[in-house]
């Protein structure tokens, strides 16, 4: 088929989508008008190098293309019943147009796919989702509603062990830089996060009373910390580092 009588059957199915034409490929067009005005020259180029093409122009990472193409062939190869069989390799060759018809949400194959993916892990299925609805987009759909995304099971995170805290605390003694020894330990104490002690300043600290206070806190909400005489002592050995630092440097601008 000659590019001219392409263009010709397209815009005649434009024109009348239920004109029938004897030409080859000509009742995969009938549906043509109902593609995105975009796709309308490519109905009769191979739909993944299109759409790979297009994902690429998206600047999508290799990890996510190569993500996106395991989620089509997987949708794209399953099979209704009574429909011919198709390899991966067969389905990459098919047109733009015929792809339109074989993705259609409200044929089936979009639950028939569900079904074949409902064992991976939840995490895996939401991007499979997330890979085929890229896909019917780009055809002109959109993902069914009625499609249920599983819930992302968070597990519980990884609390330090006695061993654990004890090569900690014995690597911020070794450390060259003294102050890092008092940190971990307040952190370890307090549960504070970097940034948070990070902002922590002295004249919040309550050395009587064991505790500190945390100004823009997570939500940048104020809370109150308290500590052990742990981080007490390890202030108390700090203090005298820090006054001749601040020496040092008042020496330096002067």
């Amino acid at each position: 088929m000659t590019k001219q009588n392409e263009e010709k059957i397209i815009s005649e199915v434009i024109d009348d989508s239920n004109h029938e034409l004897n030409l080859k490929g000509a009742d995969l067009l009938i549906h043509t008008k109902k593609l995105p005005q975009r796709l309308h020259r490519l109905a009769f180029l191979p739909w993944y190098e299109c759409w790979t093409q297009q994902l690429k122009t998206e600047k999508k990472s290799e990890h996510t293309i190569r993500s996106y193409v395991v989620a089509a062939k997987t949708f794209t190869t399953t099979t209704l019943p009574n429909e011919e069989i198709l390899s991966w390799d067969e389905i990459k060759e098919i047109q733009v147009s015929e792809l339109f018809n074989r993705s259609n949400p409200n044929n089936g194959r979009v639950d028939a796919w569900l079904n074949t993916i409902g064992d991976l892990r939840p995490a895996t299925i939401n991007a499979r989702i997330a890979a085929i609805t890229h896909l019917l987009k780009w055809m002109g759909y959109a993902i069914p509603e009625w499609i249920q995304r599983p819930a992302r099971s968070r597990s519980l995170p990884r609390t330090l062990g006695k061993n654990d805290l004890q090569k900690v605390r014995l690597a911020a003694i070794r450390s060259e830089d003294p102050i890092a020894f008092p940190i971990i330990t307040m952190m370890l104490d307090t549960g504070l996060r970097c940034s948070e002690i990070c902002n922590l300043d002295l004249d919040d600290v309550d050395l009587e009373d064991l505790s500190a206070l945390v100004i823009g806190g997570k939500g940048e909400k104020d809370r109150t910390v308290l500590f052990t005489n742990a981080t007490l002592d390890a202030l108390d050995a700090w203090r005298p580092i820090r006054n001749a630092r601040l020496k040092n440097c008042i020496r330096e601008e002067d």
